[in-house]
């Protein structure tokens, strides 16, 4: 079972913990991580990974963080993946 994650905020962390653990114990593919893209923050406007994107790296797990969800670049990457289930929690595509 492949399962792609698309959620951004710090309220779906467990949850995504949850679904790691379930593919670990039925010795599935590690989910393919969507998160939304680093934006700036702070006075310094540095750049800042949403809270999801950060807690999976900090894990080593793989996570991409497209600009777009429309972008081919990130349309191949989801059909390369080839995911037998997308689960959305919070996440909200910039496609303008």
């Amino acid at each position: 079972m492949r399962i792609a994650f698309m959620g951004s905020p710090k309220d779906v962390i467990r949850p995504l913990e949850t679904i790691i653990e379930i593919c670990k114990e039925r010795s599935w593919t590690d989910p393919l991580i969507i998160s939304q893209p680093a934006k700036p923050a702070g006075r310094k406007k540095i750049l800042k990974d949403p809270p999801v994107a950060e807690w999976a790296k900090s894990q080593n797990l793989y996570v991409t963080q497209p600009v777009k969800a429309s972008s081919d670049q990130f349309l191949d990457e989801l059909r390369e993946f080839s995911p037998d289930l997308i689960i959305t929690a919070a996440y909200v595509p910039n496609t303008f």
